[in-house]
Order: C-alpha cells, then structure tokens, then sequence
C-alpha cells in the first residue's frame, strides 16, 4: 500500500497552481490549440513524407507530403477546436453545478499537521486498487495512484497535501487527474499548451470528482483522529533532544520500576 519517501528533487511541493474560474477560458485561448494541431499536422506529415522516400523516391514523397498536410491542416484542427469546444462546455456546466470544488478540493482540519497527515494515509486506503507511490511526511505531500480498469477507465494520480495553518489546524489540498504515459502526456501538453492542459486531464466521467469525495467523506466521518505515528528517526532525534539529567532520571525510574 504505502511507496517510499521521495527526495527533495523528487518531490511535488503542491498541487498544480490551477484555479478554474467561469472565465478561465476565453476566446483567443482557442488559437493555442488550433497552432498546435497545425504543428502536429505538419510534424506527421515530414514523418510520412521521408518514410515514402525509402518506398518510391522524392517525387512521390513530395506528393505524400502535400497530401498529408492538406489532410492533417484540416483534420487535425477542425477536431481539437470541436474537442476545444467540448471541454470549455464541460467546464463551464461544472462550474456551474458544483464550483472549483470539482476540479480541486481544499479542507481546513481541526488537526495538527502530524495527525491530520496520518489520516490523509488512513483515507487512501479506502481504494482497493490502489497504492502510495511515495510520501513526505515533513512536507506533508502523498502522492496516491489508482488503478483503473483498462477497458472502461484510466489510471490516475491524487496528490494530497496538508499544510499548518495554527498549532492545532491545517489545511488538506486534493488534486485528482488522469495518470497517462510520458509521451502521451507530454504530446496533450505541447499540443493544448499550458492553459488548457490542466482540464483536459481532469476532464473524465466524474470519477476525479468521486475519487475527492471519499478522501473527504472518510476523513468527515472520523472527527476524532488522534493517532499520529512516531517513526524510529524521530524518536531518536527526540532522545538527543533531551537533557541528560532526564534521560538519568528516567533511565533510573525504569530501574526502579524493574
């Protein structure tokens, strides 16, 4: 169930700094998109094209080449501006009906930043196909992966951060999205750009939404967490930390008690 403690340079200080709003998305954030379907389209194209040189020489590679960009200049923007249009839709009606709540959930815990991290750990198990890839428990970040099912669902990723906010409060970040391969991930990116990237991957069939609730709908229904975990690091840090009168003290009270 639970991964390791990832490393400075591994680790992701919170989640991705995005904020819907109704108009996140305006009208010239489509032309984004459009350039890089066009790119897309043209890159595809000098890949055909240059294959067909090794099958029928540079005359028919050239014909391929237009032939492919006239199709793929088509094609490929006329989808992403429908897809465009039906993600900004999706947006806007969710906004609508549930808020930013259904893109990212933000509660503040009447808990210290030690418990309320435990039972954020407590609130991961709750999924049976899933598991801690790794985890911070200074920074508070753990990073939680959900297996999906291949022929209905994806795979995705929940980063859940708690962070101070008093002695005795703190407050816990959840980002849910779609967990894709590198290159799959990397082309969304360099094809959408970085306005529209962060609600593609959010964009599913609720499940993101559903996947925040029961971490918070766990975490309503136990009040009274107490329990906080005390690794072996720390109870030496703790010893060390203390005077060597007390550690005497104490080491002669338990030889009075044996």
């Amino acid at each position: 169930m639970i991964g390791k403690v990832i490393s400075q340079s591994e680790i992701e200080t919170e989640p991705e700094q995005f904020v819907p709003t109704y108009d996140y998305i305006k009208l010239p954030d489509y032309g984004r998109p459009l350039i890089g379907a066009a790119v897309f389209g043209l890159v595809l194209s000098c890949l055909v094209s240059t294959l067909a040189i090794f099958v029928g020489g540079p005359i028919l590679s050239a014909m391929i080449f237009v032939l492919c960009l006239v199709i793929y200049s088509i094609q490929f923007p006329l989808a992403i501006l429908a897809s465009a249009a039906l993600h900004h839709a999706l947006l806007m009606y969710r906004m609508r009906k549930h808020g930013p709540a259904w893109y990212l959930r933000q509660r503040e815990l009447d808990l210290p930043q030690a418990e309320a991290f435990e039972l954020c750990l407590a609130a991961c198990a709750q999924f049976e196909r899933s598991r801690i890839t790794n985890y911070d428990e200074k920074k508070g970040i753990i990073h939680l992966q959900i297996k999906g099912n291949f022929w209905i669902t994806v795979d995705r990723t929940v980063a859940l951060v708690v962070k101070t906010k008093g002695p005795h409060t703190s407050v816990l970040y959840i980002d849910s999205k779609v967990k894709l391969t590198r290159f799959r991930s990397k082309l969304i990116q360099l094809t959408w750009g970085a306005k529209w990237h962060p609600i593609v991957f959010r964009t599913d069939r609720n499940l993101n939404y559903k996947v925040m609730n029961t971490i918070t709908n766990f975490i309503d229904s136990v009040p009274n967490w107490d329990h906080r975990h005390i690794s072996v690091q720390e109870k030496l840090e703790n010893l060390d930390q203390k005077p060597t009168e007390e550690i005497a003290a104490t080491a002669e009270g338990d030889m009075q008690a044996a």
